[in-house]
């Protein structure tokens, strides 16, 4: 699914983060990816919508900075986005509504390749 996909047939803004998950590798001392798991709401008709889980999965990480309290799992914000030089950019957290990265957005993931499942909700692992 690209990112088109996903602003043409859902709401992103307003989700809960359910999961993410880092994965580092010691025998190269590289980040190798990133899963990170949002419930947002799917469009399913003019003025209805569903809820639905999307499975981000981030490869060739270039950055991760998250500083976070984790007081809730609920986000207002999000930026995804593909950027000009195919990177692509996610900040749960942003510090402006822009649709460009930001020195001052938090929760964030630049990486080179990203994969983007809607999930069956019982098909979900918080492990």
């Amino acid at each position: 699914m690209t990112i088109n996909e996903i602003n043409s047939n859902y709401f992103i803004a307003d989700g809960q983060l359910i999961s993410i998950k880092i994965d580092y590798n010691s025998d190269i001392n590289s980040l190798t990816s990133a899963t990170v798991v949002i419930k947002i709401r799917k469009k399913i008709g003019t003025k209805k919508t569903m809820e639905a889980i999307l499975q981000l999965f981030f490869t060739e990480l270039i950055l991760i900075d998250i500083i976070e309290s984790f007081d809730s799992t609920f986000y207002s914000d999000i930026k995804l986005l593909l950027l000009d030089n195919g990177e692509y950019y996610l900040s749960l957290d942003p510090f402006d509504n822009s649709e460009i990265p930001n020195n001052n957005d938090n929760f964030k993931i630049k990486a080179r390749t990203l994969n983007i499942t809607e999930l069956e909700k019982e098909n979900i692992s918080n492990n």
